[in-house]
């Protein structure tokens, strides 16, 4: 078996967005680029966190189909993309609430999930 610098990540498709979203963490902090999503860099960047950045954007960019391009091709932060490919997987989930207390809860886990999955994360995906 190779070394895990080999591993690659599947595209994240419609069906696969919690297994994509683990293993996308998972080699973007083998990486040493996580902190450009979690917690993320505020402009001005210096130059080592620009490259960071770059690292970990170059690699959510390859790392997507071809459908999620549109919405994330012209981010310029990593921390953005992740972010909305956070939201652009929970969307069905609020579309499918009958009250709003249920959307509420859901727009909480959105915003207490957005940088980190845990064990406790409600929503992991739409096609789940």
């Amino acid at each position: 078996m190779g070394s895990s610098e080999e591993f690659k990540v599947p595209k994240l498709e419609e069906n696969n967005y919690f297994p994509w979203s683990v293993r996308t963490k998972a080699a973007l902090i083998q990486k040493q680029c996580w902190e450009a999503i979690d917690p993320g860099y505020s402009a001005p960047m210096s130059e080592n966190e620009n490259k960071v950045n770059q690292k970990a954007l170059s690699f959510l960019l390859l790392s997507v189909s071809d459908n999620y391009l549109e919405d994330i091709g012209e981010c310029e932060q990593a921390k953005n993309a992740w972010s909305i490919l956070v939201s652009d997987n929970y969307l069905e989930d609020i579309g499918e609430c009958e009250q709003a207390k249920n959307a509420w809860s859901i727009l909480e886990d959105i915003h207490t999930n957005a940088g980190v999955f845990g064990e406790n994360t409600k929503y992991k995906s739409k096609n789940k």
